[in-house]
């Protein structure tokens, strides 16, 4: 089988990533842009940007499970029309427990101080998160989580940033 061109690759990229909405996108640029100055700083961590990517990253499951009936009818494709919105949920879960398990690997495995633990203050909120994520199921219901699961990763953020600098 031959490869695609090249210019069909980047193509394939930039629709798989901008096709959902604006949402990702959105959540994903300021971690690119972080990621490129701490590069050029020479401070660059592969394991917080990624992280980070991957925080940006939830907030798309909740809008997809909510927006699921919507995007049938549009035609879009998303995670949630094409494989269900149980394995949305599942995929959910699955990033938020790989966000609080990261801290400890950091702690544990990459030289950082014991304050890179702080971002596990957040859990409570998260398991809140999850509970509601999991059992709702009318549009109505969901609306609010899009933006309960942005304060929660805006602090769980800002506690991970500043026990990765100061930690």
């Amino acid at each position: 089988m031959e490869s695609a061109p090249a210019s069909s690759r980047r193509d394939m990229w930039v629709h798989m990533l901008l096709y959902p909405g604006h949402t990702l996108p959105t959540a994903l640029a300021p971690v690119l842009v972080a990621a490129g100055l701490a590069r050029h700083d020479g401070v660059f961590s592969a394991g917080p940007m990624l992280l980070a990517f991957l925080a940006g990253w939830l907030i798309q499951f909740i809008g997809d499970i909510r927006d699921r009936a919507f995007d049938v009818v549009k035609g879009k494709r998303t995670v949630a029309v094409r494989f269900g919105p149980a394995w949305s949920r599942a995929e959910f879960v699955a990033l938020l427990a790989l966000a609080y398990i990261a801290p400890l690997a950091f702690w544990l495995g990459m030289g950082f101080g014991a304050r890179v633990l702080l971002p596990l203050l957040t859990l409570p909120y998260a398991v809140s998160t999850v509970r509601a994520v999991l059992t709702l199921d009318r549009i109505g219901d969901l609306v609010p989580m899009t933006p309960k699961a942005a304060r929660l990763l805006l602090a769980y953020a800002a506690l991970l940033a500043g026990g990765v600098a100061y930690g």
